[in-house]
């Protein structure tokens, strides 16, 4: 998982993904993708559901209500 430039390039790593373990373990850093976010940073459609499974898109949502 990581935060993508247009070009495509992985800017900073945020997390992990591990189908191999049951259940899937799936990590996020949860303080850098906040920053990313606050800063302004528009996250695909596949990497809000994975901030949403770990909490992290909720937290970001409420700091702005």
């Amino acid at each position: 998982q990581g935060l993508f430039a247009s070009e495509r390039s992985i800017i900073e790593m945020l997390g992990t993904y591990n189908p191999m373990t049951d259940p899937a373990e799936l990590r996020v850093d949860e303080e850098r993708a906040l920053h990313w976010l606050r800063n302004g940073a528009t996250p695909s459609d596949t990497a809000r559901a994975v901030l949403k499974k770990t909490g992290v898109w909720d937290k970001f949502t409420a700091e702005k209500a």
